[in-house]
């Protein structure tokens, strides 16, 4: 990105902060606009084809910095709509991450985005950038300082958009030491137009660099694009029915697989689980495809949607008593109020009743009656130790950090489990995924056939008819 020129930063008392030349040279407040990479704007880097070479940019020749897109690393953009926008709809939440292999570019991260219209990609602005967080930006094309909560007004009489809306760019803004914000992910939010203009073009430039505050041509920049098409809003949403996704007990708890049945819960025809590419980093998706949800008004984490049952997992805050849970799709939101407690025990079951087990050793194989999956699943024996999973027995010896993919800790003293009504010897109680605990457990005496199994802890007991068949 080449040589920052001009730039005043909005402060947080309300005045304009004029920057130093050194700071300039690094583009710590932010790159100039029109960096992008998209139609109409200056090269992305000293590193695109027909670039100068000039030791003022961050990314230069294929020996220091270049060429763009080189170095192993990306940027990416989250939408919480999916790849819809809703004319006149809710502001779309966007996530922007940048990655980097190299370990002295592994730190640092800063970023430009801008929203083009179909018709002009060049000039035409679409909707408006919001800054939801201090260490961003939304900076106007025509004097390259900060926008007013005005917006940026538009094009003088002259310039080929004249009359037509300014194109914004929202952009970092002292990502590194001069910010206490972490510098990625960057989250913002852009509001679409008020009517159908058609796809709408996002440019993305994401900027690795090694935090030396110089733009020597020793940085790593990456790009991105993505495009939005207009969808009609659906219906609102109903919500008929919230519980513990195993079992169905209507007590919801922290950290806990839920289900929400309804009408209208996703766009339809829209029904899938989260994908890899729905996750920012290692954080869970708090959308999917512009669902999402909330308990006691935290977000929750949103593993399956479809028009009439999304799948979440709780929050791990505590929650107590009547806890309203809001559902927000394409079409509004709505609430609905379930029991919340500390726990709310279960079994993750296969087929609704025989408890999702294996076998330990290699290869994995189920337990369950043959007939459950040929080939793959075979009863346990008594004396033999089995891996049961569980859902909703609270917190554990380590905390769990909101949103994060992987999760751990034990429970103790572990829960007390029986089969067939016969005490069995629990090896081992723990978190050993998101929401998903995990009991090593030996089979007591007892006769063949399916048996009941249940785990109680904390004076809570799992659902009723779950089993686990037997064969000596």
């Amino acid at each position: 990105m080449k040589l920052q020129t001009k730039k005043l930063l909005w402060g947080t008392a309300g005045t304009f902060i004029a920057l130093f030349p050194a700071m300039m040279l690094g583009h710590v407040e932010g790159p100039d606009v029109r960096h992008t990479g998209g139609p109409g704007d200056v090269q992305v880097s000293c590193g695109d084809p027909a670039g100068t070479g000039s030791s003022s940019c961050h990314t230069n020749s294929l020996t220091t910095g270049g060429p763009i897109n080189s170095f192993g690393g990306s940027v990416t953009a989250t939408f919480s709509t999916g790849f819809v926008y809703v004319p006149g709809g809710a502001p779309i939440t966007i996530t922007v991450t940048v990655t980097d292999p190299a370990s002295n570019w592994s730190r640092y991260f800063g970023f430009q985005m801008s929203a083009r219209l179909d018709s002009d990609q060049a000039n035409g602005q679409a909707g408006h950038f919001t800054a939801t967080q201090p260490n961003t930006g939304v900076f106007c094309d025509t004097t390259d300082n900060f926008a007013p909560n005005k917006g940026c007004g538009v094009y003088p009489n002259g310039h080929p958009a004249a009359g037509k809306p300014v194109v914004e760019f929202m952009e970092h803004a002292f990502p590194s030491q001069f910010s206490s914000a972490q510098t990625t992910p960057y989250t913002f939010t852009w509001t679409p137009p008020a009517t159908d203009v058609g796809p709408v073009h996002f440019y993305l430039a994401g900027n690795a660099v090694n935090n030396d505050q110089k733009a020597s041509g020793l940085d790593h920049v990456y790009t991105a694009n993505y495009t939005l098409t207009p969808a009609t809003a659906p219906p609102a949403p109903s919500i008929t029915l919230v519980a513990n996704a195993e079992g169905e007990s209507p007590t919801i708890a922290p950290n806990t697989w839920v289900e929400i049945k309804g009408s209208n819960l996703s766009l339809p025809a829209d029904s899938r689980i989260w994908q890899g590419s729905d996750f920012v980093g290692s954080q869970m998706p708090k959308y999917l495809d512009g669902v999402s949800a909330t308990v006691n008004g935290k977000d929750a984490y949103i593993w399956y949607i479809s028009p009439t049952q999304v799948n979440i997992l709780t929050p791990p805050d505590a929650i107590s008593g009547a806890t309203d849970v809001v559902v927000t799709t394409l079409g509004g939101s709505t609430t609905a109020t379930a029991p919340a407690a500390d726990i709310s025990p279960s079994f993750f079951v296969f087929d609704g009743k025989h408890v999702a087990a294996v076998h330990l050793g290699s290869p994995v194989t189920f337990v369950g009656p043959a007939s459950l999956y040929p080939e793959l699943s075979t009863p346990a024996k008594p004396g033999e130790t089995v891996v049961i999973y569980a859902n909703g027995f609270g917190p554990t010896s380590t905390a769990v950090i909101s949103g994060s993919s992987t999760q751990s800790g034990t429970l103790s003293p572990p829960p007390v489990v029986t089969i067939g009504n016969v005490a069995a010897s629990v090896q081992f109680a723990g978190l050993v995924a998101p929401g998903e605990f995990q009991f090593n457990v030996v089979v007591p005496q007892v006769a063949d056939g399916d048996q009941p199994i249940v785990a109680t802890y904390n004076g809570a007991s799992t659902q009723t008819g779950a089993v686990i068949t037997i064969q000596h």
